[in-house]
């Protein structure tokens, strides 16, 4: 677990994010990009990196993920973004579980992504104790009991970050 909390994330954003704060929201998802980018994934362009995502590669799902979330304003893809994110999520990888919480539970992303108890599971099962609570504090009973069977379920079907 210790080693998990030594991983780059998005330690230290604001929990809830309003529309002003979108601008550092990804910039953070860029600075993490960037942090987590490996030479050759997704460098030679986002076509390559598709079909890198396609055949299956976490790291370029991920890095596709962050780039139609507007990493680049021209490819701002929200619903498209989420699911290369939650592929990755459910591979075993750290960052795009604790991206997903942080957009799904953003009340400014747009509200065909929004989704506030998997953002929950996905802080729960990212190690993200934090985060998690602190989402925890603004769901309804209904929310949260969907938010717990999620990541209960998340756990046993995608198991620990790899």
């Amino acid at each position: 677990a210790d080693a998990l909390r030594a991983a780059p994330s998005a330690r230290g954003l604001p929990q809830t994010l309003g529309a002003p704060s979108m601008r550092r929201f990804l910039l953070s998802i860029a600075l993490m990009f960037s942090l987590h980018a490996q030479a050759g994934v997704c460098e030679a362009g986002p076509e390559t990196c598709r079909k890198s995502a396609e055949a299956g590669d976490r790291d370029a799902q991920f890095e596709l993920g962050v780039y139609l979330l507007g990493y680049s304003a021209r490819a701002s893809q929200p619903a498209e973004a989420a699911q290369w994110l939650r592929s990755a999520a459910k591979g075993g990888h750290l960052l795009a579980r604790v991206m997903l919480g942080r957009y799904l539970s953003d009340d400014s992303a747009p509200i065909e992504v929004r989704d506030r108890p998997e953002a929950y599971a996905w802080w729960v099962v990212a190690g993200e104790r934090d985060a998690a609570a602190n989402l925890k504090q603004s769901l309804s009973a209904t929310e949260l009991a969907r938010g717990e069977q999620l990541a209960r379920e998340f756990k046993s079907l995608y198991g620990l970050p790899r």
